[in-house]
């Protein structure tokens, strides 16, 4: 039986009486068979906590959006997002040794949300709320926001919707089905994403965001196939959001052992493996992700969290509105760090920056 995080089934008296004290109790676990999109761990917010984390963070960015202080911001946005999370250390967890993926329904959004972005940057009209969000609840269980200078203008929390000019390019920017893919798969894993967090502000047509566990590709892979996806026999390529060039291109393994567990890195689409053989074993290891999908529906104030080291996510192609964020987390980065690439993933600066937002 799985343990699913169930609906809040008590509220302090503080909270009842009107908001009058910032104290909230944790969310109480339970145990019921759930088992609706294959999710392991999902957390309930009720309508009375989603109003009381809105009222919160409303107060709070009206005082500290024009603030350069971007560790200030998500301290603050962490302590607010954790009162309303339940057991932090089971969905940490979860996300590091567990199934890998953790759904948290009923997450506050901000007012007013018709039109979608058309290009990479926020729109300057749009309050700070479900930025705060993700950014919150990132580092509320054990992760800090951060991101790259070369992708999305620098932006801490990125926006997710079919970018004008660049509609038929299978990335976060276009509208065509993307596979299955790791962020950074390029990268050096220390500055790889270790986690995204992906909340959902509109999705018209219901266009499913796709994941597959390592254990579920794991269990299908034939031995000498698991030994050819370990040795570095594939060259991995950024993605065109990433404004870098081909020198940034890497030679390494799709699967890896680390601390006992097993990661992996790839995307599926552009991966090039480098012999005949590496090709066959990188053919059965889609094959395998693709045959063990797990779709989840997108509602307005879904946050989706996952381990980019555990997980490949991927979806179909988007017809109608579809507004996501996305916000990386890292153990090894520094809070609000952006790093600059320079072309070189294994050396890279960092800078800390107010955030694009």
């Amino acid at each position: 039986m799985n343990i699913i995080a169930g609906p809040l089934t008590k509220l302090t008296k503080e909270v009842i009486d009107g908001f009058t004290n910032d104290v909230v109790e944790k969310l109480i676990y339970s145990v019921t068979p759930i088992k609706s999109n294959g999710v392991n761990i999902s957390v309930e917010v009720s309508v009375e906590q989603k109003n009381h984390w809105k009222k919160e963070l409303c107060n709070l960015t009206q005082q500290i959006k024009s603030a350069s202080d971007i560790e200030l911001l998500v301290d603050e946005v962490s302590m607010i997002a954790g009162k309303y999370l339940g057991d932090l250390k089971l969905i940490t967890k979860e996300l590091r040794n567990g199934k890998g993926y953790v759904v948290i329904r009923g997450c506050p959004v901000d007012d007013g949300l018709n039109e979608l972005p058309t290009s990479i940057s926020r729109p300057k009209n749009k309050s700070f709320i479900s930025e705060s969000v993700l950014l919150g609840v990132t580092h509320a269980i054990g992760f800090n926001p951060y991101g790259f200078k070369q992708e999305k203008n620098g932006a801490l929390v990125h926006e997710i919707t079919p970018v004008t000019g660049k509609e038929e390019t299978a990335s976060s920017n276009g509208m065509v089905e993307f596979m299955m893919h790791a962020d950074g798969a390029y990268l050096s894993r220390d500055i790889r994403p270790e986690t995204l967090s992906l909340l959902c502000l509109i999705d018209e047509e219901n266009t499913d965001t796709r994941l597959v566990t390592i254990n579920s590709i794991l269990s299908e892979l034939e031995p000498k196939s698991l030994e050819m996806l370990s040795d570095p026999n594939f060259f991995h390529v950024p993605p065109n959001t990433f404004d870098v060039g081909d020198e940034a291109n890497s030679l390494g393994s799709i699967l890896d052992k680390v601390d006992g567990l097993w990661e992996m890195k790839v995307a599926t689409h552009s991966c090039e493996p480098k012999t005949l053989a590496a090709k066959i074993s990188l053919k059965e290891f889609i094959n395998a992700a693709e045959s063990n999908v797990i779709a989840h529906s997108w509602r307005p104030g879904d946050l989706l969290i996952f381990n980019n080291f555990r997980c490949l996510h991927g979806r179909g192609e988007i017809k109608g509105k579809r507004w996501l964020q996305r916000c990386y987390g890292s153990r090894k980065v520094n809070v609000g760090e952006i790093i600059n690439l320079n072309l070189n993933p294994a050396c890279p600066e960092t800078q800390v920056v107010t955030p694009a937002f």
